[in-house]
């Protein structure tokens, strides 16, 4: 899960076996509580591996529980059987259709000790999520809706 010939990640400050052990960690954290709070840096590098360790889910689907390629390259990753069993019931299936951005980044402010900008990064499509995806129905509603009451705004002008 991480280039070996290519430096395409961040270095986030940390020598590389530690880098990859708190990724592999966060990854696991991000599975098993679908939304967690850590540095803007450091979520942007989760978000990557997170999303390939979905789409591995997605090619193994839900019966890929014990054996099978897929799960074998999902379980270098996410440390826990927890983890991984809720990856490949739960997550894989509820993205099946979805081509892939199943994260979102949500910048949260600083931290108090040393000023670190902070971030929530978080599965989408799911409840209680801290910034629902806007459907287009609803996009479209909003936008005939502004319409109308300016074509009203106009008419009333006019008179």
């Amino acid at each position: 899960f991480f280039s070996v010939t290519m430096r395409w990640t961040s270095r986030i400050g940390r020598p590389v076996k530690h880098r990859k052990s708190l990724m592999r960690t966060q990854v696991t954290q991000l599975i098993e509580h679908e939304r967690i709070k850590t540095t803007v840096t450091k979520a942007k590098e989760l978000r990557k591996i997170a999303e390939r360790v979905v789409t591995y889910a997605k090619k193994g689907g839900p019966e890929s529980t014990g054996r099978g390629h897929h799960y074998r390259l999902a379980a270098r990753v996410v440390r826990t059987p927890e983890a991984r069993e809720k990856l490949f019931q739960e997550l894989g299936p509820r993205y099946e259709n979805r081509p892939g951005g199943y994260t979102r980044v949500l910048k949260a402010g600083n931290r108090r000790g040393d000023y670190a900008p902070m971030a929530y990064i978080e599965f989408i499509d799911r409840p209680g999520e801290l910034r629902p995806v806007g459907s287009t129905e609803l996009r479209n509603l909003v936008q005939e809706t502004s319409k109308a009451m300016e074509a009203e705004a106009a008419a009333e002008k006019a008179q």
